[in-house]
């Protein structure tokens, strides 16, 4: 792991950031826990889902998360893991319970060199591509 391939560190770095970043948004979902404008905390305060709340016409979504988690497949594709402590989903007339719900999404990814932008100093950002994402795999107890 310290020489060569650095698939596991790499996803051991990632993961631990995805799981920071996951208990930065418990603390403020349990801090205010009636917010609903959770795009808006991940967007501007740098958290990873804790809670979800989406109501679009005759359709809502409400849903707690576990810990994300990611597999790297190769130096191209990954699976992000997530998986719903508990949920509701609303469709028209009809609700169902999600509870212990795990869904496996397949990305592609890539890196980006934004040295041109910082001085010449080397950075490279992992781009994640979700147009080109697939469920994989899901396994639900709907309830």
């Amino acid at each position: 792991m310290c020489h060569g391939n650095l698939a596991q560190a790499s996803a051991n770095f990632v993961n631990a950031q995805l799981s920071a970043l996951w208990e930065n948004s418990k603390a403020c979902n349990d801090k205010e826990p009636h917010k609903k404008d959770s795009k808006d905390i991940v967007t501007k305060h740098g958290t990873a889902l804790r809670e979800f709340y989406d109501e679009s016409g005759a359709a809502s979504l409400h849903a707690i998360f576990q810990t994300p988690h990611l597999e790297f497949l190769c130096n191209h594709e990954l699976v992000l893991f997530l998986k719903v402590e508990n949920g509701q989903y609303k469709v028209e007339k009809s609700r169902y319970g999600l509870k212990n719900t795990t869904l496996a999404v397949r990305l592609s990814y890539h890196f980006q060199d934004l040295s041109g932008s910082l001085d010449d100093k080397h950075c490279d950002i992992s781009i994640l591509s979700f147009n080109s994402s697939c469920i994989c795999y899901a396994h639900s107890r709907i309830i």
